[in-house]
C-alpha cells in the first residue's frame, strides 16, 4: 500500500515491482567497477568469486571504455582493439564467464 503511494507520488511504476534484493545486485555491480574482485566479494560477504559473479552485472560498453582508457594510457597490449571487439560480441552470460575467469586469475596472482 505504501509502496503504491510512493510509486504514484514519484510517477515511477517500477517501484511496485522492485525487490530489496535488486539493491544487492546494483551495489555489488557498482563496487565491482571500483574495487578488485577479491575486495568487492569480501565486502559483499561472498566467499567465492563464482557466487559474487551472480551479483556482478558488468556493462559490456563500460568494460570496452575501460579497455580503451588503458590503451590510451599505455597500460594495455597492442591487441586491445581486437579484444574489445571480441568482448562486445559476447552474450551477457559469456561476458560474465569471461570476466569471472579474469577475476579468478587475478585473485590467484595476488
Amino acid at each position: 500500500r505504501v509502496r503504491g503511494q510512493i510509486a504514484e507520488k514519484l510517477g515511477d511504476p517500477e517501484i511496485l515491482t522492485a525487490r530489496m534484493h535488486d539493491l544487492r545486485h546494483t551495489r555489488i555491480t557498482e563496487m565491482g567497477h571500483h574495487l578488485n574482485p577479491a575486495e568487492a566479494a569480501r565486502i559483499s560477504g561472498h566467499k567465492d568469486l563464482k557466487t559474487f559473479m551472480r551479483y556482478f552485472n558488468p556493462d559490456p560498453v563500460a568494460l570496452g571504455k575501460k579497455l580503451e582508457q588503458l590503451e590510451r594510457q599505455g597500460g594495455a597490449g597492442a591487441n586491445v582493439d581486437a579484444v574489445v571487439t571480441q568482448l562486445l560480441e559476447l552474450s551477457p552470460k559469456d561476458m560474465a564467464s569471461a570476466v569471472a575467469l579474469a577475476f579468478q586469475a587475478r585473485a590467484k596472482a595476488q
